[in-house]
């Protein structure tokens, strides 16, 4: 008998880097639609800081 794993919400980043590399976007192209930087995109994407909600209405 195999154990079923729940599956989960995806996580806010995940959608993030999954949406961005569905369009063959870089992480510079979504920062440049929505006026911040590549390094901030990266860091939404690994989950080490959070969009604030300026951002998140982008």
């Amino acid at each position: 008998m195999r154990m079923q794993i729940p599956k989960t919400t995806p996580q806010p980043r995940w959608r993030l880097a999954e949406a961005r590399t569905e369009r063959k976007w870089s992480q510079q192209e979504v920062a440049d639609l929505i006026s911040t930087t590549y390094v901030n995109i990266s860091r939404w994407e690994r989950g080490i800081t959070r969009p604030n909600p300026y951002f998140r209405r982008k």
